[in-house]
């Protein structure tokens, strides 16, 4: 057979193979013949033979198995070649530059099932993982779903879901002046890309046979208000094959997170991306990207390493492909370099070096994608200081008496504030390393807005009953003298509180004066001659007692929120003094510590009323010198939570639909 001959039977030549006939199966010719005469086109050879995109697509499906004289190239080149096909054309509306940052992050999405994205600000990320979930979705459409994350819907419209929307929209606006239809519609409510299967019937025209959510892409959104449904939307999808986009991954909860990667370690064919600013190790974002040997086998001067679940990425501001053009400009001379679109450059990594410094939390986690060593010391706790130093995740084994049950609330739905906290804690005597300390440990930490309804009246009140109920609760049950609520701008709630459940709790207002209660027995200054507010007290106060090991059995997220607040040693007045909450939450995405907060109470209640002082320096407690990195012990200290390490298989063969008149 000669090539003119095979040509006509549906084969082709591409660049990519120049020697070499790509031959499209027998389905998808009579797919592609039967399209081509219902569109009114003139049966032609060039028509007759399958497009170049059709080729790509399907060598892409099928992993190269028809390649068998020559190495087949790989996915990700025939992924880039599928793009040039879909956005690099006359006439555009979106086009796509082959930067280095896009080609690493494609060429490591087909080498791996899951792929961590450590990146600084306009490095690519999203903009690439929207290429991704597009074009693998149109690879084969019928058994892909793609579910996007960010923040919030309304953040993600502005962000990697706007790149969706404006790739598709160059491929509908593309096959329209073929006039094939796409296998899928753009969607606002819910906002997705909704499956849709075309068939064309005589007499009719193009009609829809079925439609299914179960296929194509999806926005979803990852706050905390929304985690429920979130989780429920990721558990519920399965198909041959889940792509997992994590936009804003450091924003996720542990659970979410858990539950990601373990509906995703259930589906042979699943993918996961996993973008994110660091802020922290203890952060979503730290955790899934620990290095398997933990963080301290890793250095600022990495670039990628194999992770717990899988590649890691780290994108340095600092080493861009556009800073190091501007380097090699400044050096050589010439003519101004063409520069990558949508990449950081020399302005943006001086600008914030110069508005923010190098060690600020806003440089480590902008510019240089790590998490931020030198700048904790801006911070009142770090993780070192909790994790691996002082051992406030462990449990009190034996008391030397039945503890004493106090108990914090935080409302803090009347400022500045996300949801209800109530956190119990136990205060009481024991051994530690053969020396009696009074201990202050978390017993239960409880959202009291998983317990709100809607219809149940108005929030307030339902708070003030859910704190009568758990008073009762055997298993957290407390006095009401030992409770210590925040009223720092809700006097309204103390007074429903007194009405409802009764009098002798003990109110506390950041914004009074600190107390006379002595800092530490090392340090006996007042509290009054140290701190600057009641509000520093509360969370500078605990310093001594988490040196001298009384603080106990903290869980991941309530060290993670210890984590993020900063403070000035020294303020004008010589007074230390941490940041107030609207100024940590617009440093922090607008996250509020709302378990620290109450934590700090339940401390404050324990110092004020049961004698807790620490009674020992920082030198005589045993440390943890072990080997175990912050995803460990955070897994030790949640089992429950701990999943199942992905065990990854090859994808199944690409089957073509027998049912179809496009060749989807």
């Amino acid at each position: 057979m000669t090539p003119e001959q095979a040509i006509n039977l549906g084969w082709r030549t591409i660049p990519d193979y120049p020697d070499l006939l790509i031959g499209i199966s027998e389905v998808e010719l009579t797919q592609w013949t039967a399209l081509m005469d219902l569109a009114g086109h003139k049966r032609t050879t060039k028509l007759h033979a399958p497009m170049e995109w059709m080729v790509h697509r399907y060598l892409l499906a099928t992993h190269g198995a028809d390649i068998k004289t020559r190495p087949y190239l790989g996915d990700a080149h025939h992924f880039r070649r599928l793009c040039d096909c879909f956005f690099n054309v006359e006439g555009s509306m979106l086009r796509v530059e082959w930067n280095p940052h896009t080609v690493k992050i494609i060429d490591e999405f087909f080498a791996n099932n899951f792929l961590a994205l450590l990146g600084s600000s306009s490095a690519g990320k999203s903009f690439t993982m929207a290429l991704l979930g597009v074009v693998m979705f149109m690879v084969n459409p019928r058994f892909t779903k793609v579910l996007v994350t960010c923040t919030t819907k309304e953040a993600g419209m502005g962000k990697i879901w706007g790149d969706i929307n404006n790739a598709w929209n160059q491929i509908e606006n593309l096959f329209g002046g073929w006039g094939i239809p796409l296998p899928g519609k753009m969607m606002s409510e819910p906002v997705m890309v909704r499956y849709q299967h075309p068939e064309y019937v005589p007499g009719i025209g193009w009609k829809m046979t079925h439609t299914s959510h179960k296929a194509g892409l999806q926005l979803i959104a990852t706050l905390q208000s929304s985690e429920k449904q979130t989780v429920a939307t990721v558990q519920g999808y399965k198909n041959d094959t889940v792509i997992f986009l994590g936009d804003e991954w450091d924003s996720f909860s542990p659970a979410l997170a858990d539950t990601v990667i373990g509906n995703l370690s259930s589906n042979a064919n699943s993918k996961c991306v996993a973008s994110f600013n660091i802020s922290s190790r203890q952060s979503a974002g730290g955790l899934i990207s620990t290095p398997k040997d933990g963080w301290d086998s890793v250095t600022p001067e990495d670039e990628e390493w194999e992770g717990v679940y899988g590649k890691v990425l780290r994108f340095d501001a600092e080493k861009s492909c556009n800073v190091i053009l501007w380097e090699r400009w400044q050096e050589q001379g010439g003519d101004e370099p063409k520069w990558w679109k949508g990449i950081a450059d020399h302005a943006y990594v001086e600008g914030l070096r110069e508005q923010h410094g190098e060690d600020s939390l806003k440089w480590w986690m902008f510019v240089k994608a790590w998490p931020p060593p030198t700048g904790e010391s801006r911070f009142i706790y770090s993780e070192n200081e909790l994790t691996k130093h002082y051992n406030v995740d462990e449990r009190v084994i034996t008391w030397l008496q039945t503890p004493i049950r106090i108990a914090a609330l935080d409302p803090d739905f009347t400022h500045w504030g996300d949801g209800a906290m109530l956190m119990v804690l136990n205060v009481g005597d024991a051994q530690v390393h053969g020396v009696t300390k009074r201990l202050c440990e978390l017993h239960r930490a409880i959202e009291l807005d998983k317990f709100i309804s809607p219809t149940g009246g108005p929030k307030d009140r339902q708070v003030v009953l859910l704190i009568k109920r758990f008073m009762e609760d055997p298993t957290c049950g407390f006095e009401l003298k030992n409770l210590g609520v925040d009223v720092t701008g809700a006097t309204s709630f103390g007074t429903l509180l007194n009405e409802l459940v009764g009098t002798g709790w003990i109110p506390v207002d950041s914004r009074s004066k600190p107390t006379d209660l002595m800092v530490s027995k090392a340090d006996t200054r007042k509290g009054t001659d140290v701190f600057e507010s009641l509000l520093s007290e509360l969370w500078l106060a605990p310093k001594p007692l988490i040196r001298a090991g009384q603080i106990k059995g903290l869980d991941h997220e309530t060290r993670r929120e210890m984590c993020l607040r900063c403070f000035n040693a020294h303020n004008q007045r010589g007074k230390e003094e941490v940041e107030t909450k609207k100024l940590m939450k617009k440093r922090n995405k607008k996250m509020s510590p709302n378990r620290a907060d109450a934590l700090f109470i339940g401390i404050h209640v324990a110092r004020l009323k049961h004698g807790l002082v620490n009674n020992t320096d920082a030198a005589g407690l045993k440390k943890n010198t072990g080997p175990l990195s912050p995803l460990q012990k955070y897994y030790r200290d949640n089992p429950h939570l701990k999943p199942k390490i992905p065990k990854w298989r090859k994808p199944q063969s690409f089957q073509p639909l027998k049912s179809s008149h496009v060749p989807w």
